[in-house]
Order: structure tokens, then sequence, then C-alpha cells
């Protein structure tokens, strides 16, 4: 202990000096008070001149030391006032809150507060009757925070003041509803209020005086979360003598009940700032005094007065129980109506027998119309049911259970609810019912479940992206392959005399490597990212292949009929993109027809668009199924809407073709009745120049001259592409090693006139070859020629310095197109 004797400021408890006929009043007194001392000769003459050893501790407002060393507070300031009273000198000894309660233990200090009375300390100190202040325990947070509720701490940290017998309720109230958290002990209640103010903890648990002074200072704010009343004293040490406890006992009461005394004004100085005295205090003093001596005299009187002051004293007792108890009603029912948790109590019968205002908000419906009635005339039936369940475990098991439940509320809301059921026992411990505790967690699981669908999306891209990246692989082994047996069966047929019986098989080779080729672009669609790039296509062409796919999947009870006007002029679009609009909608038609069958209608035509002079390109779907009831067609096109049962369908597929068809510049709209089918007609803008990708492949090959440097790491896909060029009139210089191809341009740089490069090869990608070669020469013209990669995307090639792209497999006409158009500058 660090022992320091402190000057305690006279003006602080001693009031003013007043008139002549005061003092004159107040000496006489004195002095009639006195010699009824020393004529009864019951106190002694050394007591009165009683030593005192008062220990302090920093607890704001309630006791501190000043800067200048000065003890101050509501417990210095009263003891100070007691000490003058009963002619004590004080000794002010500063100690921590643990090594004054050793003191007193030890009889080396004679007073210790404030310090909280209960059954087990009144065991190891003793203490005045009269309390000094009542206080509780309240939990505070920073700004922030959204605790609300005792179930809000659950796995919190709540710094406390060691040896704080506060604490101790807060602990014992939290393990009773099952709570768990984390006591982080500190060495007084400033800590307390810094580690929460600097985030180091969650919560912290001070006196509520202590907090009413300090909360600003730490920026911290008061919680619903209040507790364990208590009264505030003073200890002194088991042993100590009678006399001394019951002139204590004797000031502090007189102070107390006297509201011109110093006691009111040290507590407004001290919790509300107010220092100047009334006017009449001195009046009050002399009349304290003077009531003080007649109260004395008139105890000689007889041994009638002593009893009564038993009575008395039993009486102060009862009304400090009624007041603890109407304090602690007050408390709890605080407590019940400012959280924001359904708190409630039933019996045997499922009857609620109390709840608070926010289980009636949750039910809708008034106190009265709540109490007394039991969950099945309160929700719907299947709710009712799972609340029931779980309060007959708690009934029959005797055990708390914490039950997520999902209930329905009578408005037809769906909710989703926490609650903290437990045994609700009479005095001999019989369970009686179960008490409570509710807390709405419907946007945590709203939160939980939107993370869960966002998850699985993610899961499927995941999956796609994996086909994509498969497909990738798969596209560019099959491109090398398809274009050495495209590419050899065209040269076979231009070798083979007119008429040659082997001409037909050649030909059939050739249809069906186109055929591969395309089914190898369906899968190259699965790999590709980002925006697409739109180029002139016949819509028919991708019709055809669509309805050849349709056929071998759809069941034999559904009829195809294909219309298909054959002057239908050409659309600007993605290829990809157009194959899976018409494939949805064809699907989405089967399926309302699955059950029975049906007739499926799909017509490709030149149609106009009225209030626009643009031709454009319709496409309809039509079916004799279900139909789609007039309340739901104008979400069809919504994200995620289904009318397909779960398993089935993801709701997306018709809100894609809405998004590309825009995309388009097309429109869409659907025609449908309940029981008589669904028409679906999309129409785009008809392209008003350029020639189509498929027209370019089945034209004439176009001649030319020049040298061309061929590099592929396939030996078979130089030699047939030397054979094709050199066919077309160009000179071919064929090369399966890039690096050698690099060396023989170095030394020829101007010899050559084009060089056709692949994009996939060892030691040397085309894309490095083609930057190497265009440092040496910069305006060499560059094919890169690839069946797949994704450094190449729907013919773009960014950041590679070629002037062109050649997808894989080609013909010979593709291949001629595709050179002339480097070697003019016409490549777009």
């Amino acid at each position: 202990m660090n022992e320091k004797r402190m000057v305690f400021a006279k003006d602080a408890v001693n009031p003013e000096k007043g008139c002549a006929l005061k003092r004159f009043a107040r000496k006489w007194c004195f002095g009639l008070f006195f010699l009824c001392m020393a004529l009864l000769l019951t106190v002694d003459q050394g007591f009165c001149t009683h030593a005192i050893r008062v220990g302090i501790h920093e607890s704001r407002p309630l006791a501190f030391t000043e800067a200048d060393g000065t003890a101050a507070g509501i417990y210095p300031e009263v003891v100070a006032e007691i000490a003058r009273r009963a002619g004590w000198q004080v000794t002010w000894v500063q100690v921590s809150w643990l090594e004054g309660l050793e003191a007193v233990k030890k009889g080396e200090l004679d007073l210790l507060g404030p310090i909280a009375v209960t059954e087990d300390r009144e065991k190891i100190f003793r203490f005045p009757r009269e309390p000094v202040i009542v206080d509780w325990g309240q939990i505070y947070l920073p700004p922030q925070s959204s605790i609300t509720s005792l179930i809000d701490l659950q796995d919190k940290r709540i710094a406390y003041q060691e040896g704080h017998i506060m604490y101790r309720s807060l602990a014992d109230l939290l393990r009773r509803f099952n709570i768990e958290f984390e006591g982080v002990p500190v060495a007084d209640q400033k800590t307390v209020f810094k580690m929460v103010s600097e985030g180091r903890v969650d919560a912290g648990t001070v006196n509520r005086l202590f907090g009413l002074l300090n909360q600003d200072a730490f920026e911290l704010k008061g919680s619903p979360i209040i507790y364990a009343p208590l009264e505030l004293s003073l200890a002194m040490p088991l042993g100590k003598d009678d006399r001394f406890v019951e002139a204590l006992d004797l000031h502090l009461k007189a102070m107390k009940d006297d509201k011109a005394s110093v006691y009111p004004r040290i507590l407004d100085k001290h919790l509300f700032g107010i220092t100047e005295p009334g006017w009449h205090a001195d009046m009050r003093q002399v009349i304290l005094i003077l009531s003080l001596t007649l109260v004395i005299i008139l105890a000689m009187v007889g041994w009638s007065l002593s009893l009564k002051k038993t009575v008395n004293r039993r009486t102060r007792e009862l009304a400090r129980s009624k007041d603890k108890l109407e304090e602690s009603s007050r408390l709890l029912n605080a407590v019940m109506e400012t959280t924001t948790d359904a708190i409630f109590i039933k019996d045997l019968s499922g009857t609620y027998i109390l709840a608070n205002s926010a289980t009636c908000a949750a039910l809708g419906k008034p106190m009265e119309e709540v109490i007394g009635k039991n969950d099945a005339q309160l929700f719907p039936l299947k709710s009712a049911e799972v609340i029931s369940e779980a309060d007959a475990r708690v009934i029959e098991n005797g055990q708390n259970i914490l039950a997520e439940e999902k209930l329905e509320t009578a408005y037809g809301e769906e909710t989703f609810w926490l609650s903290n059921k437990n045994p609700y026992r009479d005095e001999s411990g019989q369970i009686i019912g179960l008490i409570g505790i509710s807390s709405n967690i419907t946007e945590i699981k709203n939160s939980q479940m939107e993370r869960e669908r966002l998850l699985n999306d993610l899961r499927q891209a995941h999956k796609m992206e994996a086909i994509g990246t498969l497909a990738g692989g798969v596209a560019h082994d099959f491109n090398n392959i398809l274009g050495i047996i495209l590419g050899n069966s065209e040269l076979a047929m231009e070798d083979l005399p007119e008429g040659h019986s082997v001409a037909n098989n050649l030909a059939e080779i050739k249809t069906a490597s186109m055929r591969a080729r395309d089914v190898v672009r369906q899968l190259l669609s699965f790999s590709r990212k980002g925006p697409r790039v739109k180029e002139v296509i016949h819509v028919q062409s991708i019709l055809k292949e669509c309805i050849k796919l349709l056929r071998a999947s759809l069941p034999s009870t559904l009829e195809i009929v294909l219309t298909i006007d054959n002057d239908t002029r050409p659309i600007k679009a993605d290829p990809t993109q157009i194959h899976q609009v018409i494939i949805n909608l064809c699907t989405n038609a089967a399926h309302a027809m699955a059950d029975e069958g049906g007739l499926l209608e799909i017509t490709l035509k030149n149609t106009t668009v009225p209030d626009t002079a643009h031709p454009y390109v319709s496409l309809t779907v039509k079916d004799t199924g279900t139909g789609i009831g007039p309340d739901i067609q104008d979400r069809i096109f919504e994200p995620y809407f289904t009318t397909k049962d779960v398993g089935e369908g993801t709701g997306i597929g018709l809100s894609v073709v809405h998004g590309i068809v825009r995309d388009h510049g097309g429109s869409i709209d659907l025609e449908s009745e309940p029981g008589k089918g669904t028409l679906v007609r999309v129409q785009f803008p008809s392209s008003e120049g350029g020639q189509a990708e498929d027209l370019r492949e089945s034209g004439s090959a176009i001649p030319g001259r020049g040298i061309v440097l061929l590099v592929d790491d396939e030996a078979s896909v130089v030699s047939m592409g030397t054979a094709m060029l050199e066919r077309l009139g160009y000179r071919v210089a064929g090369m399966t090693d890039p690096e050698s191809a690099l060396e023989l341009f170095s030394e020829n740089a101007g010899m050559f006139d084009l060089i056709i490069t692949d994009l996939t090869m060892p030691k040397l990608t085309g894309d490095r070859l083609a930057k190497r070669v265009k440092l040496i020469r910069p305006d060499i013209p560059v094919i890169l020629a690839t069946g797949f990669s994704s450094k190449v995307e729907n013919g773009t090639i960014e950041h590679i310095p070629v002037d062109g792209v050649l997808e894989k497999p080609f013909n010979r006409t593709l291949l001629s197109h595709r050179v002339s158009e480097v070697l003019t500058g016409t490549a777009g």
C-alpha cells in the first residue's frame, strides 16, 4: 500500500459562517450536548478524539484523488463530514481495490468505500446499517455497437474491474441464460472504459454512477442492459468497536434524513455539478444540532426508547428490503420492455402468463390478446406445431434448448427465430412452465440463403469454366485433325478425273468434316469469354443445324415442322448466341408438350416492323402445349423465374434469350393462352451489307502470286497447306520448326511476301514468332492460324502484331480469301 496523509478541503464540507445569532445558538447547543455526555458518562473521551485510517481508491465520482493529492468524491466527503461531527481525525490511505479489501481484513484500515454489501462480504467485514448510496451495474459499449440485449453478449469479450461484486451478478445472470462470454479483468473501472474505447473488448461493465459521469469522456454509450441493484456502504474490520459503528450509523442517517445537510449538496456537486448551497443551509444545521441534542436527552428517559430504537431499525430494514425489491422489479421491467428480443413465460399447458412488448409486436397483437392464449390461438397451425414441439422437449427433459424456428405470422409472413428456452421452476424445483427468449434472425437467414444461392451460381460457373477449358483443349486437337481430313479430301477430289466412283465418297468425307467442324465450334462457345464479335450470317444454316440436334434429342411424340424462306436476308450477329436462342426457345416449347406430345412449328422469314423502314428477319417458335397464364406473362423473361418443378430448370433460359435479342437490336414478344399453347416471335434487323461467312467458304477460290512462308508443327498440316497454296499459284516454303523458320526469314527477309504461322507450337509460339519477324521487317504480312486459343477470341487478335486470323479447320476457298484479303490490305 502507498500510504499518504491527505488534506481534505474544508470548503467541501463546512458551511459558510453565519450571523452572530447563529453562532450563539450553535455554541449553546454544543455546550448542552457535551454537558449531557459528561453527566451520563457514556462516551469515552479517548474515543471522541479517535484517529481513523480510511482507504481511498479511484472510482469517480464515488471516490478519487484530486491533482493536488486531496481526497474527493461522494465517499471521502461524506466520511469527512462524519469525522468532523464525531471529532475523529482521518488519515487517508491511497490503495488499489484489492489492496484495500485485504487491508480491512487485517485491521490495517478502519474504513473502505464504496463497497457493495453482500451476504458473503458480511461474513468477513462489518457494515453500518445505513448505506451511503444505492447503485447498480450497467453494460457500456462503443457508439457503433449493435448490442441491445443479453443474447447479443453471446461470445463477446467483456471488461470488468477485478474483484467487483457486480460483475459476479452479471456472470451469474448470463450463465442462467446459457450465454457464453469471455470476462477480461482489469485494475479499475477507468481501465474498463479505456479498453472498450480502444476496441480491445466488445463491452464493459461498471457502476451506473461511474458510467454516468465518464461515458462522454471516453465516447461510449450506455446499453439497455442494467442489472444487480446494490447498496454501497463502508466496510470495517469484522471486530470493529460497536460504539464506532453506532456513531457512524448515527451521523450517516442524520445527514441523509436532513435535506439541508451537506449530504444532498455532496450528491448535487458530484452527480449534477451543482456547487452552491441554499441560503438556509446554516439554519438547518442549527435545527439538526438541536434535534440531535433533544434525541440524546430523551434517550435518557428510559429503556422504552431503546426498544423503540430496535423496532425502528427493523422497520427500516424492511423498508430497505421493500425498496430493493421494487427497484429490482423496476429494473427487470426496464430490461423486459427495452430489449428487442421477445421474452415470455408459459405454463405447462403452453398458455402465455407473461410477455414483453417485443413478443406482442412480433405477434401483431396487444398485450391483452396474448396473455391467457396459447400458440395454437396466435399462430397458423404449422407454426404452432413447431413451437409446441420445442416447448415439449424443455418440459419433458428439464433442460434448456437453443432452437431455430421457422414461423409464419398471422399475416402470412415467413420469419425465422432463434429461441433459448429454459424450464421455469417453483421454489421446490418443480417445473411449472418455461421461460423463453427469442431473437428475430429473419434478415440473417435471408442473407445466408442469398449467399448459398450465389455460391451455387459460383459453383455452376466454375463447372462451366471447367467444361469450357476441356472443350477448348478438345477443339484444338480436333480442328487440327479435321483440317487435315478436310484439306486432303478437297485435294483428292481435284486430282480425280470427272465422274470417278470415289468422288462421291470424298464428297461425303468433306461434308462430314464440315459438320464435325460445326460441332467443334459449338464446343468452343463454352470456352469463350468477354465480348463477342458479330459477323454477317445466314440464320437458316444455323437453324437447320439446330433442328438436326433437336430431332435426335426430343421424344418421338413431338412433331417438328420447319418452314424457311429461301431468300431470308442475312443478319449481323454472333452465330453461337443465335444458336443458343434457337435451342432455348425450342427446348422450352418441347417442355410444355412433354406430357402429351404435340406440334412444334418453327418459321423463318423476312418481315418488316411497323414505324420503321428497316427490313427484319423473323423467327417464330410455336407449340401446342399447356400455355402461360396472363398473370405471369409479364414475368416470363425475368432471371430465375420458372414454372418448372424443382430440378427441371433454373429459370435463366428465357432471360438469356431476352438479353441476347436485345443485345442484337432485336425484339421479342409472346402470345399465349392456357391450354392452347404459346407462340414466341423474335425479330432481328437484317444486315445492310457484307458477305456471309458461309458464302465465302462455299464460293470460288481466289488465285494469287507470291512467296509464302508456311509454319506449323504438324507436318501433315504443312504438307496440305503447301499443296493448297501451290495450286492457287503461290510458291511455298513449308517449315515444321518455328525457330528454323525464323532463321530462314532473317537470312532472306526480302524474299517473302507473306507468312502463315500456327499459334500453338513448341519452342516458339506463333504470336512470338510474329513479333520477331516484325522486328526484322515491320511490313511483312502475317496470318495467324489457330484451332483454339484464349489469345484469339472470335477472330480478334488484340496485342498480337498480325494482319489476319485463319481459323482451323479451313478449306482451300477460305484460305484463298484470307490470303487475298491480307495481301491486298482488305482484311478487317
